[in-house]
Parts: structure tokens; sequence; C-alpha cells
């Protein structure tokens, strides 16, 4: 029921629709001019001379509206042409004779509205005709409803590509980074100017620490092999903008996805063009002294003009810093929603107690809404912090009358696991899954993700089974080469490199790691480093220290200099190399890693993985190729 709302919404009340109405109006005219040109001024009383060329005409005049108007339509026109005129002619002939031939003969009505020229019987068919004609329009024929555009052909027309969309990224990064109000209100009115545009989807939304990305990934994944068209709003991008915003259609997208990362981005020219309308909206708001938006106010805008542009069927949105003030949380009912793993991270924003920062993430919670949450006494916290952490979720689901479910450690049991992924038993249900995704929790997070798409009735069992399966989530535990063996995990906080030393420990069967590591200096990197350095249950054959990109990096000489505090502590006397270049980092590593025979582990920094990633290929291809 909630599916079939936002889809007569998109359908029957919008902007887009009204254009449709028209251009349907204007069809119909001329269906209905040449019908009575034909049948009664010409006296052509025979139905091919008179109902055939009204409705091939009406056709081709309709196409010529949809495209350049009311979709502004950039597809293989002769691929779209072929389907727009195969649907209209089909829907035209069965509503007009059959609708037709139904009304006079089985319900003998032969009502007139005009005489001569119009009776009830053709005014239902044709009404018919231009309903099902929007319906396969916007579904079938012009599905990518042009949002997509042609890529640029000359060398010209991309340099003012890049050019406009350097203008609007930079527009993104002039805003304020952070709202100063304590309330998410001030993107009511910018999405109101924009249309409210998130009203035309169902969403799943995802607050927490640590696993926001993975769970989302799940998400898309399950939702995809059920046969969604899947809108994919992440946080932060690795190397383009792009990736933040992505539209999968089922399971074919998906298969590409796999092969090809950049599948699904909104593309440049999209995010020029719906970034004027949003930048319009800001500065109307501005002119009036409103709360300007922040930078992330102009992103989730985008995201949703685009998502709802492109006809999604779900939503799978991330917040990007805690909840309760996010961007995001205009949601009035999510589907379901979902809080990884609870930590200490951007306590500049959230507060220094767990309490504060969990009533932070709760504060996407809706009356009523599912919520699946990781347990928080498995989330590497203190007694104390899990037990509060615990509390709140208990306390806010509880005044909402939200339902809560808890998943973690004790839903599962480990069946297999290495270097291609891991296998697991669900102990609910004893389904065993397999997923490629390496980190030890990962099957707290599918066994979420699963429960989400199970109980809203968005997924079955088999498409479950197969999302799970298909899941990729690059720079989380990523394998980016086999010889040497390269790992890369974005892990960025305490919790995160506690997760990746468990790993590590369970993967390296005594292999040394080398490692590369980039930190920000508003981290607890005293606290990554012990983590990852003190009493490992490995073998570390060197530290590389580098920068991740960003003014907040912690400098490769300082980092270094507090990674031998640790190892020193320690009783080890690990070498420990600065080196500021990432690129010069990496191929240190490289050579060390070739004489030691050890494998590589780069990690500190989803920022730090979106140089290294890059790098990684471009150095294999180059080696493949020499």
């Amino acid at each position: 029921m909630r599916k079939a709302k936002y889809y007569l919404i998109d359908l029957f009340f919008t902007k887009e629709f009204l254009r449709y109405f028209v251009s349907g109006v204007v069809a119909t005219v001329v269906n209905l001019v040449v019908y009575m040109l034909m049948n009664r001024w010409l006296g052509l009383e025979k139905w091919y001379y008179s109902d055939v060329p009204a409705i091939i005409l009406s056709v081709l005049a309709a196409y010529v509206l949809n495209r350049i108007w009311v979709f502004r339509s950039t597809s293989d026109v002769k691929e779209e042409f072929f389907r727009f005129v195969g649907t209209r002619l089909a829907i035209s002939f069965v509503f007009e004779y059959a609708g037709i031939y139904f009304f006079r003969h089985v319900l003998q009505n032969t009502t007139v509205i005009i005489p001569d020229m119009l009776d009830l019987a053709k005014l239902v068919a044709l009404t018919f005709v231009v309903l099902g004609n929007r319906i396969v329009g916007k579904f079938y024929v012009f599905k990518n409803n042009g949002a997509s555009s042609a890529v640029a052909e000359n060398p010209s027309e991309a340099a003012n590509t890049s050019a406009s969309l350097d203008q609007a990224l930079h527009t993104i990064s002039e805003a304020d980074a952070f709202g100063t109000g304590d309330s998410c209100g001030r993107v009511v009115e910018l999405y109101r100017l924009l249309g409210d545009p998130w009203r035309s989807y169902p969403a799943f939304h995802i607050a927490g620490t640590n696993g926001k990305g993975s769970i989302s990934s799940y998400l898309t994944h399950i939702l995809c092999e059920a046969g969604h068209k899947t809108g994919w709003y992440t946080s932060p991008y690795l190397e383009r903008f792009n990736e933040r915003i992505r539209v999968l259609d089922g399971a074919a997208d998906l298969a590409r996805y796999d092969v090809d990362q950049a599948t699904g981005e909104i593309p440049d020219d999209d995010v020029v063009r719906l970034m004027k309308r949003v930048e319009e909206a800001a500065q109307a708001i501005a002119s009036r002294g409103g709360e300007e938006p922040t930078q992330f106010d102009l992103m989730t805008a985008l995201a949703f003009l685009w998502f709802k542009e492109q006809g999604c069927d779900v939503v799978v949105l991330e917040t990007g810093l805690g909840g309760r003030l996010d961007s995001t949380n205009i949601l009035e009912k999510p589907l379901a929603c979902l809080i990884g793993a609870p930590g200490f991270d951007h306590m500049d924003r959230l507060g220094n107690t767990m309490r504060e920062i969990m009533g932070e993430k709760a504060g996407i919670i809706k009356q009523g809404c599912p919520v699946i949450a990781y347990a928080p006494e498995d989330a590497l916290l203190s007694e104390a912090d899990a037990r509060i952490a615990r509390q709140v979720l208990d306390a806010r689901c509880a005044e909402l009358s939200s339902p809560l479910h808890y998943y973690g450690y004790d839903d599962f049991v480990t069946l297999d696991y290495g270097w291609v992924g891991q296998s697991f038993k669900a102990l609910s249900t004893d389904k065993i899954y397999k997923t490629k995704l390496l980190g030890p929790y990962q099957p707290i997070y599918a066994l979420m993700a699963a429960a989400a798409t199970g109980m809203t009735e968005m997924a079955d069992e088999q498409a479950i089974d197969r999302g799970i399966a298909a899941c990729i989530w690059p720079a989380r535990m990523e394998v980016l080469s086999r010889e040497p063996l390269i790992l890369l995990d974005g892990a960025h906080n305490v919790q995160g490199c506690l997760g990746l030393r468990e790993a590590l420990g369970r993967l390296t069967d005594g292999q040394s790691v080398i490692f590369v590591i980039g930190l920000f200096k508003d981290k607890d990197h005293r606290g990554m480093l012990e983590a990852l350095l003190e009493s490992a249950p490995y073998d570390i054959s060197a530290v590389v220290c580098t920068e991740p990109p960003g003014e907040r990096r912690l400098s490769a000489v300082d980092l270094a200099s507090e990674a031998e505090g640790v190892i020193r502590d320690d009783g080890q006397s690990t070498p420990v190399i600065p080196e500021r270049d990432t690129d010069e980092a990496i191929m240190h590593a490289l050579n060390l890693a070739e004489k030691n025979g050890a494998m590589i582990c780069v990690c500190g920094s989803l920022y730090l993985a979106g140089v290294v990633r890059p790098f990684v290929r471009k150095w294999k291809l180059d080696k493949s190729s020499g």
C-alpha cells in the first residue's frame, strides 16, 4: 500500500504529470481532429480510413512532445521510438476498440456527448489511453527520465562539463559545514522549494558510528536482487563526488556494478543541472533572511531530486553525521531505521558521552517505525557504555512505540572464514549465508539488512540470500592485490581498528604485516595505534606512516613518533618509516613486502583509501604491461 501511494503521487501529482497531461490533450486533439476529418468531413467511414490515421498521427505527436518536453529524454532515439510506438499502438487499439465495444455492446451504453462526433464510450476509452500511456512512458519507455545525458562527444564539450561540475562542487564547498540551529528545520524550506522530492519514494534510513556503509550496501544489493530500482546515498566518497549518489536498477545493474563501480553514479551534467535548482532555492532562502543550507543539506537535496527523476522504487539513505540534526532526517516514516555499531567519533559535534552520542543516532527513529540495531555489547565498548547505549535505544523506541530488534554475535555462527569471504549460519532460522566481506562483524550487518528487507516485505528469502552473497563495499577490508597481498580498510576510529586487528589475526596465518597508516588529528590516534600495534596477534614487519588528504591530517612525522612510542612501550623493535607522500609510502611498502614476503595493510582513513585505490590500480596495470 505504501509503495502504491508513492507511485500514485509520482505519476499523477507532479509538474511532470501536468506537462504530460498537456501533451496528452494535444495528442488527443490530434486524434479527434484527424478522426473527424476522415470520418465525418471526408465521408471515409471505414475504420481503417479514420481511426488508424488518427491513432498513428496522435502517437507521433505524443512522442515528440514527451521526448523534448515532458521527460526531456536523451536516450537512444531508435530504441526508444520503437518502445514508444509499440506500447502506444497496443494501448490505443486495446482501449479504443475493446473499450468501446465493452461500453456499447456489453454495458449497452450509447450516451452521446457531442452529436455525430463523440460519445461516452469514445471519451472513456481515450481517458484510459492517456492514463495507460502515462504509466508505460514513466516506467518503461522513458525510464531514464532524461537524467542520464549523453557523454560529450568533443573535447570542448567535455571541458565545459568539467568546468561546470567544478563550479557546482565549489557551490557546495562554499556552504557552511555545519548548521547553527538545534534542529534540522533549516532543510524543510529548502526541500519545500524543490517540491519535497523525498516524498516520491519509500526509504530505509541508516545511522551509526560504524557499519553504515556496510549496512547500506547489503540493503542495496538485496533490494536490487529483489528487482527494485534502488537509490543509494552514501558518504563520504572515496574517489569521485558522484559516488555519493547512485541508482541501480535491479539485478542487471548490480552485476555491472560488481565489474565497474562507477555504474549507476549520477552523471556530471546532472550534478550541474540539478545543483542550479538547489542553488536557486538556497539563494531564495538567504534573500529572506532564513538559515542558509549546509554542505550536506545541498548534497542531500541533489540526491533527493535525482532519485525522484530516476523513478526509484526505494531509496537507501545514510546519515552524514549523527542523525537527529542530519539533512536526511526529513523522513516522516522510513520503511525501517537501522543503527550500526555505536562508538566514540565526531565527539566535537555529537557529545562526549555515550548517552549523548546514542541520543543523536536515535534521533532518526520515528513513531511506529521498525528499528534494527547492532547489539551495543558487541560493539567493543566498555560494559558501562554498552549498557547506556542500549538504554537510550530502548527508551527511545518505547517512547515512539517502535519495534526494536538487536543483532549481535550471538545471532550467528561462523562456518568458514578466509580471504575470499566467509559463510555463517543465522541461529534463529538455521539459514546459511555467504558474504565476500571480510570483517568478523559483517554477518551482523548482513542479518540487520536481511531483517529490514524481510519484515518490510521488500525482498523474499531468495533475494536476501543472493544480495548478501553479491555484496561488495570498497575500502572495507578490500583486497586490492593478491601478489603481493594488499588489504585496504577505511578503519577510522578505535572500534574500526580493533575489528581490523581481529580480522588480521584470523587471516594472516603466520605471514607478517606491513602497515601503511594515515590518520587525522581529531581522531584518537593513540588508541587506534594501540589497537593495531600493541600485543598484536600477527607479526608486524614494518610501519609506514603517511598522510591522508585534507587539512585535518596528522603529519607523517608526528604519527611516526607516536607509533614508535606504542611499539617501544610494547617491547618491540619494529621499524617505523615516515613518508608524507602517499604514493611513495605505498611504493616503500611494496619494496619491503617483496624483500620480506609480507602482506600490506593500508588503513586509518577513508580519505586515504580514496588515494590508494587508484594508485594500486595503476601500479597493477603498469606491472602487467611492463
